[in-house]
């Protein structure tokens, strides 16, 4: 049985609805999920608050807001939104990482290599936000 891209995409997103109703956030943020979206650069930017014009990517230009945090090693800034992206794979983490504690028992006997995932995944999350903590606290 042969089906088209738009059926696979609605069957996808019924079971996306499905398991969001069980959701830890009510709120879809990240692309694939909301029907105008599914294509990235399918919506306009958003317009600006301070001079009311759809800017492409980073910002007002206008009044020097570039339009986010430069967190990385260099001096410039690049425009990739890679802010947007991580949120997205947070939110996924957040959302299996809720559901696999809700189904765990705490008596439960689990192999060594979930363990070991897990332990790597938790120490990874915490290099990255020991990192972004630090480089975020010097910018204040």
């Amino acid at each position: 049985m042969k089906i088209t891209r738009l059926e696979l995409r609605n069957i996808i997103r019924e079971v996306i609805q499905d398991i969001d109703e069980d959701a830890l956030f009510p709120t879809r943020t990240f692309l694939g999920l909301e029907p105008e979206r599914d294509i990235p650069g399918q919506t306009p930017p958003p317009v600006c608050k301070k001079c009311a014009v759809h800017h492409d990517t980073g910002g007002c230009k206008h009044h020097g807001d570039e339009g986010g945090r430069n967190l990385g090693y260099g001096s410039v800034k690049s425009d990739d939104r890679e802010g947007r992206m991580t949120k997205g794979h947070l939110y996924k983490i957040s959302k299996y990482s809720q559901s696999l504690h809700d189904l765990l028992q705490d008596n439960d006997d689990l192999p060594e290599w979930v363990q070991s995932k897990i332990a790597r995944a938790a120490d990874k999350m915490e290099a990255v936000y020991g990192y972004l903590d630090y480089k975020l606290s010097k910018m204040k």
